[in-house]
């Protein structure tokens, strides 16, 4: 093997240094663009050998504390490099050295030795001296851990044992990629994403609006609803996506997806809904209206943004619920199954929920409870909330 065809020397600055060279002139090398690896820990004595890319010879950088040393390498006939830190008189006991090759390629391996024994490590390829790196467990006071660029040396000074530990990872930072499904173009325009995303588990979520401001609805987010106490209340409830999903029906407009605000709520095909306990009857806690466990699915329409359940709540005047012999609060169970796969063509198709569900149903795709509360007394009508005068006052006597 042939050694280095040439070399130079730079002194940075006066003061101790480790490498004891001879004086060079002409240009002096202070940086290596094409050095494309790393020995991650360097000082001491040891060398590497690595895989040229291709090149005839690579070049190499040495740093130590003020120093700078530069040379070449000449490949083999099989296009390997070797080099003892020894023989190119590059070796530094100072904590800041480095030595950057290259061209090489991935592979490449260098060794260090101790007193009594060597440790070998692997060149790492500059693109990822960026990347996260990774802690090593703290072996307490028994071992003596030096950090480098990319790996740490260990040194265990009863044994003479030494080590060279990586801590970079290798592979270089992603980023996240965007959940798939739909997204707004405009006012009259949504689409979907189905490329270049992540796309969801398929789980979902169930929506429960109850009465608002002016008319309107507005999502019950605490799980509780008072009862009225004259005149029923109305809440409709719903089916929706936890998001990353997509329709594979490319010839329409991705509604459908379970999507708030981008589409429709997620297709029903079955809606249950059970008492707080079998001695509890749903006509008990709702009222007649109410009477059956499986809800009438109202099929989505322009107007009302995909299928959902009415469900209706007997005013406290109708219902034998709210009385003094029972609870202020019940409590009622809804399930929801989608038809979303078959009826929408989705990807993921809904996730079904696992747990203990009704008999009655081979799936579950949402889950929710929603507390009903009577009316505090203060609202019964006609009661008299004025007592009557502790004190009467007899004007006349």
């Amino acid at each position: 093997m042939k050694k280095k065809t040439k070399k130079s020397l730079l002194f940075l600055a006066l003061g101790a240094i480790c490498i004891v060279p001879t004086m060079a002139f002409g240009q002096v090398t202070t940086s290596c663009p094409d050095c494309s690896h790393v020995v991650p820990y360097f000082k001491g004595p040891g060398g590497l050998i690595a895989t040229t890319d291709g090149a005839d010879e690579v070049v190499y950088l040495a740093t130590c504390g003020n120093v700078v040393r530069s040379g070449t390498l000449t490949a083999s006939t099989n296009g390997t490099v070797a080099m003892s830190f020894v023989d190119e008189n590059i070796v530094c006991d100072e904590n800041n050295a480095s030595l950057e090759i290259g061209p090489i390629t991935d592979g490449g391996w260098y060794w260090l030795t101790g007193a009594t024994n060597s440790a070998v490590g692997s060149l790492v390829n500059k693109s990822i001296l960026n990347n996260t790196r990774i802690m090593p467990t703290n072996p307490g006071s028994s071992v003596t851990i030096l950090e480098g660029n990319g790996a740490n040396f260990l040194e265990h000074p009863a044994s003479g044992r030494i080590g060279i530990l990586p801590t970079i990872v290798p592979e270089p930072p992603v980023d996240p990629l965007g959940s798939c499904g739909a997204y707004r173009v405009d006012e009259d325009t949504i689409k979907q994403k189905s490329s270049d995303c992540a796309l969801g588990d398929g789980s979902a979520y169930v929506r429960v609006e109850g009465p608002g401001n002016y008319g309107r609805r507005t999502p019950i987010t605490n799980g509780m609803i008072s009862r009225n106490y004259t005149g029923d209340v109305t809440v409709k409830i719903n089916l929706w996506s936890n998001g990353g999903v997509v329709s594979t029906d490319t010839t329409s407009t991705p509604i459908g997806t379970g999507y708030r605000n981008l589409g429709d709520s997620l297709s029903l095909s079955q809606v249950v809904i059970e008492g707080p306990s079998p001695s509890v009857t749903l006509e008990d806690v709702l009222g007649d209206a109410n009477a059956s466990s499986s809800q009438t699915v109202v099929e989505g329409t322009a107007d009302n943004s995909g299928d959902h359940v009415i469900v209706t709540i007997e005013g406290a005047d109708s219902s034998d619920y709210c009385t003094d012999s029972r609870s202020q609060n019940t409590t009622i169970s809804i399930y929801l199954v989608s038809n979303s796969d078959t009826e929408d063509n989705l990807l993921p198709a809904v996730k079904a929920l696992s747990g203990s569900m009704p008999s009655t149903l081979q799936a579950v795709h949402g889950k929710t409870t929603l507390t009903i509360k009577c009316p505090p007394p203060s609202a019964n009508k006609g009661q008299n909330l004025v007592p009557s005068n502790p004190f009467p006052t007899d004007r006349n006597g």
